[in-house]
């Protein structure tokens, strides 16, 4: 190998593993103002923890829709949940007995994804902010961001979402129960008319990292 090709090669080399760095702290950044996003989220919303099943509890203003996040993910299959009020599903035709997506019980809509891990830190010191923190150290995956709407998301799997805006004083979109309408479709829900739902379509992106639109429910809230 010449020299010439040999410096080709290793100036190659060095600019695929910037960028492959570059990439990398660029999820960190992600993460790192996340956390400060949710903390805000936080402070404009209640939330409270049940200290029988170690739950942080957020609820929107509506005082129905609920993001459930477990503050030890050693002890549940739920340790992200959306638990909604199922009953504008039923009027607007929604047969429990059919839902894949989830579950209807006691007149709630229950839908959890499992958070594999060793046992973490509990008690009353430790705050939803922490017990988020140790979500992302665990399962970074889990969160993304919506450029489109200028949202962070937490995944539920299934195409279902909690988001929150990035910033709160500048979206108003700050919270948002994002859900997938074809479980319910396939259940003989009529989504274009459950009361609260708007049913639009949203940029996301594909396997390729490219833009496509899908249909999505939405439950929008502005907290300031």
């Amino acid at each position: 190998m010449n020299i010439y090709r040999k410096f080709t090669v290793v100036l190659t080399a060095v600019l695929v593993s910037t960028a492959l760095l570059s990439g990398c702290a660029q999820l960190d950044v992600i993460a790192k103002v996340s956390i400060e996003s949710f903390d805000q989220l936080v402070q404009a919303s209640d939330v409270t923890l049940n200290p029988e099943n170690n739950r942080w509890i957020l609820t929107a203003p509506d005082d129905q829709s609920q993001f459930i996040l477990s503050q030890n993910f050693a002890d549940s299959k739920q340790d992200l949940t959306l638990n909604l009020d199922a009953e504008p599903f039923v009027v607007a035709g929604l047969d429990p007995s059919k839902l894949t997506s989830g579950q209807v019980v006691d007149g709630r809509l229950v839908i959890s994804r499992d958070v594999s891990a060793d046992s973490l830190q509990t008690g009353a010191k430790i705050s939803v902010v922490d017990t988020y923190k140790q979500l992302l150290q665990i399962d970074r995956e889990s969160l993304g961001y919506h450029q489109a709407l200028d949202h962070y998301g937490l995944d539920l799997g299934q195409g279902n979402k909690f988001e929150w805006a990035k910033d709160l004083t500048t979206n108003d979109k700050d919270l948002v129960f994002v859900l997938d309408p074809a479980p319910f479709t396939a259940a003989g829900t009529d989504v274009t008319s459950i009361e609260g739902w708007l049913l639009a379509d949203v940029e996301v992106m594909d396997d390729a990292n490219k833009p496509i639109m899908v249909k999505k429910l939405l439950k929008p809230f502005e907290l300031r």
